[in-house]
């Protein structure tokens, strides 16, 4: 075991784990060759929406962050003809 937290936990290049601790997103620094987390956890954000278990969170190998911190409305694609009909 690596880290016991309440949420999932996402892997972040370059060699962070991304999980909620105490309603906060942190980061925590993770070696890839030992398996072991290094140092103290960062603080990203606060607020997080936090659908237990899983985290509203996308990181992307350019360092670009995105996290939720209100649920996402469910939404449906629909036809709709000229009149606003639905058509299926």
């Amino acid at each position: 075991m690596i880290l016991q937290v309440g949420s999932t936990a996402s892997y972040a290049s370059p060699g962070y784990l991304l999980y909620v601790r105490n309603g906060e997103l942190v980061a925590h620094r993770f070696d890839t060759t030992a398996y072991q987390l290094v140092g103290d956890p960062s603080v990203l954000g606060r607020g997080l929406w936090l659908a237990v278990p899983s985290i509203a969170v996308s990181a992307s190998d350019t360092g670009v962050l995105a996290f939720a911190t209100q649920p996402v409305p469910v939404t449906q694609l629909t036809w709709v003809d000229r009149s606003g009909r639905p058509v299926g």
